[in-house]
């Protein structure tokens, strides 16, 4: 589908923009670490952000059932390790 690719197309641009503005910070002498976590939060961010606006927005928004399955959501995941380049859960 067209809009697959447009959306991946806008992913890999953000992390493009968002991986030079974290070599610019660690160039500067930033901490590395730091910087990294930065782009973790500034990137996921960027990607949650118009989907979860998307999903408010809509006509047919329901507030507590949104946040009842975002408490159930994070509630299965914090059982789980993060998930590593292959798919496969740590």
């Amino acid at each position: 589908m067209e809009e697959d690719y447009q959306f991946q197309d806008w992913v890999l641009k953000a992390q493009a923009d968002e991986i030079e503005r974290a070599q610019k910070r660690i160039a500067k002498g930033e901490d590395p670490e730091r910087v990294l976590e930065a782009f973790s939060k500034s990137f996921t961010n960027k990607l949650l952000h118009p989907i979860i606006q998307e999903i408010k927005n809509s006509a047919t928004f329901d507030k507590e059932k949104f946040e009842r399955s975002r408490v159930e959501y994070f509630e299965k995941m914090k059982n789980r390790g993060p998930v590593d380049d292959s798919g496969t859960t740590n």
